[in-house]
Formats: structure tokens, sequence, C-alpha cells
């Protein structure tokens, strides 16, 4: 059996195709703890994300999901680094992705930030011949091995249906992003896309008018003020904080304002039980952390070369559905 496995030796084919049905049958699979530990290579895996010192935030749950996959790995001889960056500072994000292309890892876990400097991350990596995987949103015209995550365009064309079955035909739109800092992020960008070609497309009495508002500002003058005079019933919110606008919206007793934004945080399932967030879309971010891990360990251990992106679905999440969601949805 062991020739046939490993292809040593000379087999008669007839000997062969008996040894390869009972593997069939027998569900074998090679042992490659066994072979990665025979071969005693290590190799780098670096994690470039943004920080999240809230564990309630966005960008914990995909370190959720690397983590439970590099336990999976974990005697194949993978040593891992993670380099976080402040998401509110681009000095940070670049002083960050300095020092990761300084020390060489084999491969990389990324996602696209600062719309004016990721390419120049993308080309280091590229010149350094480091390979990388791009997770929660994709840059097809990068070097990327592949992406995970979900098709943000598409999703947020779903949005858009959605936001177009809440409202009435003529109803205005305001597309609400809080900014961490002065540069949108590619996965915004596109969700935004989608929502509006939705709209100019099939609601085309809906006037839909775009607010940037910074994080760290006292946003509630200037989002008031927006819904009064644009006669605002619905709100879209292309990012994971939906709940900083229903609560400014519970605060100054608006109400009737209908709300979808994305991502099953703590923050925004709140809202979304008290009826304030009408809907919300789940991108799975931890499949996106533990998938991406996944890909790149089947290119260092495996030897797979064509790595295949891996597009997760667009989940719609209610108040009558939030709680099943949470309790069936598995890493």
């Amino acid at each position: 059996m062991d020739r046939v496995i490993h292809n040593r030796g000379e087999v008669s084919a007839k000997t062969a195709e008996r040894v390869n049905a009972v593997i069939e049958e027998l569900g074998y699979r090679p042992n490659l703890i066994a072979r990665s530990l025979a071969t005693k290579v290590n190799y780098s895996l670096a994690i470039f994300l943004p920080d999240s010192t809230d564990t309630n935030d966005y960008w914990h749950y995909p370190i959720l999901g690397v983590r439970q996959a590099l336990g999976e790995i974990s005697d194949h001889g993978i040593n891992i680094k993670f380099y976080f960056f402040d998401l509110k500072r681009k000095d940070d994000f670049l002083e960050k992705s300095k020092k990761l292309i300084s020390d060489t890892p084999d491969v990389v876990i990324t996602a696209p930030m600062f719309m004016g400097n990721e390419n120049t991350v993308f080309t280091q990596l590229d010149q350094n011949k480091i390979k990388y995987v791009l997770i929660d949103s994709d840059i097809s015209e990068s070097s990327r091995m592949a992406f995970v995550g979900q098709h943000s365009e598409r999703s947020g064309q779903v949005a858009g249906r959605l936001m177009s079955s809440l409202i009435n035909a003529g109803d205005n739109i305001l597309i609400t992003n809080i900014q961490s800092g002065s540069d949108i992020i590619p996965v915004i960008q596109k969700r935004v896309k989608g929502f509006s070609n939705y709209i100019s497309e099939h609601n085309t009495s809906s006037k839909v008018t775009e607010l940037n508002i910074p994080l760290d500002s006292n946003n509630s003058d200037i989002l008031i003020q927006q819904i009064e005079e644009l006669q605002i019933k619905g709100i879209f919110v292309p990012s994971s904080r939906a709940h900083i606008v229903a609560d400014l919206l519970k605060t100054q007793n608006v109400n009737g304002i209908k709300i979808i934004g994305y991502d099953l945080i703590k923050s925004n399932i709140k809202y979304l039980k008290d009826g304030l967030i009408d809907c919300l879309i789940s991108q799975r971010p931890a499949k996106q952390g533990y998938h991406g891990v996944m890909s790149l360990f089947n290119y260092l251990v495996k030897k797979e070369t064509n790595l295949q992106n891996i597009i997760l679905p667009i989940d719609i999440i209610l108040k009558e559905n939030v709680d099943d969601y949470i309790s069936s949805i598995q890493l």
C-alpha cells in the first residue's frame, strides 16, 4: 500500500487498482501532520488587520476565526505573528506595514484599508515575493492568491432591495457612513455603489444622499438636520456602526426611520431586537479569518498553488430570526 500511496517502486496496474479501491473504501487520507513534522519546515504567517480593543467590535471576529484555524494546524510548524494597526491613524497603518515587510513572512492575511496606501503595501508584498490572501474586501487587480468574503457590491444591492421593501416609493434615503479616518475603505465604497445603483434602477423616484460623519465627533446635529431637511425615511449604514445611528435617533426621539446596517456585533443586535434597526446583513467575519488561514495552510503544507476565492453568503438577519441564526451559525 505504501508504494501505491507514495508512488514508490514498481507496482502492477491491477495491484494499484485494488489498493486504490481499498483506500477509497476506507476513506484514507495521508497523515499531513506526520508528513510536515518529518520535513521539519517552519513557515511564518502574518496577520495584518485593524486592532480591536473592544471585544464587541467587528474586527474581533475575524481574529476568532484565525485563532480557531491556528488551533487546528498547530502541529504543522506554522509560526504566527499579529500586526494590528489603529484604523483611525494612517501613520500607524504605514508604520505597521513597514514592520510587516521588513520581517519578510512567508504569507500574509490582510484586508484592504486606506485607499491611498493599500496599493503601496500590496506592491511591497509583491516586490518581496510575499504571498497574501485578502479578507473583508477584494482588490481584484492586486496579486492576491485568493479572496475570502462577500461580494461587496452585490451585498449593497441586497441592502437596496431590502430598503425598497421597507419604505414607500419616492421616500428619500440617507447613506450614513461613520468614518474612523479620512479615507473610506474599499468595502464601504463597493456597498454604497451597489446600494445606490439598485435604488436608481428600481426606485427612481427616491432621492439618495450620502453623509460622511467622523466617528469621534458629535454627530447628532448634522444627522438630525439632514433627516429633517430631506425628509428622510430610510438610512443605510454600510458598516458595523448602525447602532450609533440608532442610538442618536433614540436620543433625539426621532421615530419612523428604517435602518439597515451590517454585522452581528452586540450593540447592533440589541437595537435590532429593540426594533430600532430593521435589518442587518451578516458577512460571517469569523469564517473569513478561518478560511483565510486554511487557504494559506493549503498553500504552505499541501502545496496547493491555485487557491480558489471563497465567496461567503449574504445573510439577512431580522428581529424574528436573529436568535436562531446566532445559535445555529457555526464558525
